[in-house]
């Protein structure tokens, strides 16, 4: 598939003709790749749906679900960041306006210091489970020589994970009305064909990202 847009056939064929139109904020450089420019409206569209689909697995009563269960959940966030810079630097190429270029390289960094949060919670929460599992092999060198010391570890780094969790959401939470507005500035420079396209793209790849992980906190595993 062009640009990996996770995208079905009978769709992708619309989804291929939303060249942008003359937006100011991101009218597409006359070199730049054909193809980048007909899949800027959804590589927008598909970025945003990321971010939003992040704030809301973040929200969630993460801690109903199992270790195993988490540390799923903290992967496909780390996969989701990932794919949100992948396509911001795509986005990036292509941009005119000075302003809109600084603010996406902004938002590419703060992309990648969650990114590099994600990836230490799913790793403390791999930590966890590897201590957990073999501490009884590695007999003389064990962490953890008796039920007490493992029940405190248990406790110490639950609450670690905890700690870093709302760390995460306190991010996501002082972040996300400067989002808003910056979303809010993008939409202003856009057709109405344009606006339109990518509300549906949006919607698409929203519904997609729920399909592919559909946690939602409201039930325990």
């Amino acid at each position: 598939m062009k640009f990996g847009l996770l995208i079905g056939n009978s769709r992708r064929r619309r989804f291929d003709a939303l060249e942008p139109e003359g937006d100011v904020a991101f009218r597409p450089r006359g070199r730049t790749d054909h193809l980048i420019k007909m899949n800027l409206i959804p590589l927008m569209g598909r970025r945003n749906a990321a971010f939003d689909r992040i704030t809301e697995l973040l929200r969630a009563e993460l801690f109903s679900l199992s270790r195993q269960g988490r540390r799923a959940i903290y992967f496909y966030t780390k996969q989701l960041l990932r794919r949100i810079a992948r396509d911001t630097e795509k986005i990036i190429s292509i941009l005119s306006s000075p302003d809109t270029k600084r603010r996406e390289e902004s938002f590419l960094k703060f992309i990648h210091l969650l990114d590099a949060g994600a990836d230490a919670l799913e790793s403390f929460v791999g930590f966890e489970a590897e201590l957990s599992r073999n501490s009884e092999d590695i007999h003389d060198f064990s962490p953890l020589r008796d039920d007490s010391e493992y029940a405190s570890s248990e406790e110490e780094m639950t609450a670690s994970e905890i700690m870093m969790v709302n760390q995460m959401r306190a991010f996501f939470d002082r972040v996300s009305p400067r989002v808003a507005r910056y979303r809010e500035y993008v939409s202003k420079s856009l057709s109405k064909s344009n606006a339109e396209r990518y509300r549906r793209s949006h919607e698409f790849y929203l519904e997609s990202f729920r399909s592919e992980n559909n946690f939602t906190g409201s039930s325990t595993p």
